[in-house]
């Protein structure tokens, strides 16, 4: 079970971001949706890996709605993915300085060019539903008493209002 969820993780992991507090609760998350799958009679192994990541999907989109990755600029992230570059080449046999250097700078300035080009991209009425939403599920987490269903239905409910209104 911890390898199958170790493979999602690794799958949905990107090199040119760093992990977030929220990926990192929505990995948590994703991990007990499948154990809540396999608990049950007759669970199969796909099935229940499929809905571990349909829901570290959607919790990470929440999550990208207002923190996570996009708290990170471009030059940071850039930065980051170049020296894992740099890394993976220096690792190989027969390379040199000067050609993973090279390698790095090419890396970091693809990286920034698709990064600021991602960024420039306009906020559209879907996604401010989305971060609507979010906020909605979060306020209501936060009262006593509160139920992930009710509040995943309650967050579905002024999404679909506000989207009907785009």
């Amino acid at each position: 079970m911890k390898l199958s969820f170790a493979l999602i993780a690794l799958a949905s992991a990107s090199p040119l971001f760093e992990t977030s507090i929220c990926a990192k609760k929505c990995s948590n998350y994703s991990m007990s949706v499948y154990k809540k799958c396999m608990d049950k009679d007759g669970a199969s192994k796909d099935a229940c890996t499929d809905a571990s990541k349909k829901a570290f999907s959607e919790c990470e989109g929440k999550c990208d709605a207002k923190t996570s990755r996009k708290d990170l600029t471009c030059g940071k992230k850039c930065s980051n993915y170049s020296m894992g570059v740099f890394k993976k080449c220096m690792d190989k046999d027969g390379a040199t300085k000067d050609g993973c250097t090279d390698a790095s700078k090419k890396a970091y300035s693809e990286c920034a060019t698709k990064c600021e080009a991602a960024t420039r991209k306009e906020t559209t009425c879907s996604d401010k539903c989305t971060d609507y939403s979010w906020s909605i599920y979060k306020k209501c987490m936060d009262k006593d008493g509160a139920t992930k269903d009710g509040c995943t239905d309650a967050s579905k409910k002024a999404f679909d209002e506000c989207d009907a209104k785009c």
